[in-house]
């Protein structure tokens, strides 16, 4: 699994109040979620009038798909935003599935008494079973 990370301070020239800010954040963040699928928040800088730090995150199975969503979100800030755009960092984790512990042998029997059919249809829809 892979964790792709944008953060950037945002700088929102002009406004007057935190009211104003907060709108033009909120509409860029519904816009990016909407249009990238990521997850994006207010990170920072929030009691600022003129700055916002966001940051966005994506979890995805690679890590240059990732950073390509992250460069295109990049551009979408820099045509969208009212202002200017600093300190931009992009940066992936990966995460690695830990291999299956066999130490655990009783975790097999509780895995196993699981059946898909034991589960298809409700208990008040069964037909009796004939003799």
């Amino acid at each position: 699994m892979t964790v792709t990370m944008l953060l950037a301070i945002l700088e929102l020239p002009g406004l007057s109040s935190l009211k104003d800010k907060r709108r033009i954040v909120h509409s860029l963040r519904d816009r990016l979620i909407r249009t990238y699928k990521v997850s994006v928040a207010e990170v920072d800088l929030q009691n600022s009038h003129c700055f916002s730090q966001i940051g966005v995150a994506l979890v995805s199975n690679d890590r240059v798909y990732g950073e390509r969503v992250m460069q295109k979100v990049l551009s979408f800030l820099e045509n969208n935003l009212p202002g200017r755009i600093s300190d931009v960092q992009i940066h992936s984790e990966i995460y690695e599935t830990p291999p299956p512990e066999d130490d655990h042998p009783e975790d097999d029997s509780l895995r196993a008494g699981c059946h898909l059919e034991n589960h298809l249809e409700p208990a008040g829809d069964r037909k009796p079973e004939a003799p």
